[in-house]
């Protein structure tokens, strides 16, 4: 489970255009980064299998 990366938005509706694209530099890079950790989890942890409970 990967619980290194949380991004919150506050006022999400503002930080997107009209079309839906994401507007605002600051958040696409905060998105950029965020998504990057977990790409890097997901490849370190690739091929694992989770346990029984």
């Amino acid at each position: 489970m990967w619980s290194e990366g949380r991004l919150l938005v506050p006022r999400a509706p503002s930080v997107f255009a009209q079309d839906g694209t994401l507007s605002d530099a600051n958040v696409r890079e905060q998105l950029r980064l965020c998504m990057l950790g977990f790409a890097v989890f997901a490849q370190a942890h690739r091929g694992m299998t989770r346990a029984p409970v």
